[in-house]
């Protein structure tokens, strides 16, 4: 009876030593959910620190990617035109945006919603036959607040929206050789619907717009002035 008594408690030892050394092998669980949050964390401290240095930095933003993004990650061949007029209209004072060369003959494709324009900012393309921003019938192309805005060097294309399917602007805002066409409005100003203030294009072409109403090219509320572009 004894001996029986000691097999089983044999048993029993070896039983929970093996026991033992299994959950000393397995991964803690409270361990493995603070782990990944602290990745999250510290990739997200990365992004403010990144985010901090643009909007410090005097120089002018220049968009690395074609993709239409807001991702908060600003490196190099990750900076979208989006993100750099978010970045713009954080940081006190004019801003100049340009886009890397290798950029060159892309088309910018806009998600579903129109690029805005909230701070004095300079957009300089790549030239108009090299960089199109397209808004593929989803939105206008460009909103443009109570600001002083000069685009050139390129193409908007793909917008349609019930008034200003390629821009709705009511700032100051001046295009420089920009080619507007292929854009839609339902109601009026295809092209271009200027509410207010100041439209000044130079050179460019605003051609093949169109609007249910009025105005299929451009519309005008305010002041005009308009220099060797094409209709």
């Amino acid at each position: 009876m004894v001996s029986r008594s000691r097999g089983v408690i044999v048993f029993l030892t070896q039983w929970l030593d093996s026991l033992q050394g299994r959950c000393a092998r397995a991964p803690h669980p409270q361990r493995r959910s603070i782990q990944k949050p602290r990745k999250r964390i510290a990739a997200r401290i990365e992004q403010l620190e990144t985010r901090m240095l643009l909007s410090a930095d005097p120089g002018p933003f220049v968009v690395s990617t074609l993709l239409d993004e807001t991702d908060g990650d600003f490196t190099q061949g990750n900076l979208s035109l989006r993100e750099a007029l978010d970045l713009a209209a954080e940081r006190a004072g004019d801003d100049v945006i340009h886009f890397d060369q290798s950029l060159a003959g892309g088309r910018i494709t806009l998600s579903g919603s129109a690029l805005a324009i909230d701070s004095n900012v300079v957009i300089e393309g790549l030239g108009a036959d090299l960089l199109t921003i397209d808004a593929q019938g989803a939105s206008r192309v460009f909103y443009v607040g109570n600001v002083t805005a000069t685009l050139s060097g390129l193409k908007l294309t793909g917008g349609r929206s019930d008034i200003g399917g390629g821009i709705y602007s009511v700032g100051l805002l001046t295009l420089d050789d920009v080619v507007v066409a292929g854009n839609e409005a339902t109601d009026d100003g295809g092209g271009i619907y200027s509410a207010s203030g100041v439209l000044t294009i130079n050179g460019g072409a605003i051609s093949n717009n169109s609007a249910s109403d009025d105005a299929g090219g451009l519309y005008s509320g305010g002041s005009l002035i308009v220099d060797q572009t094409t209709f």
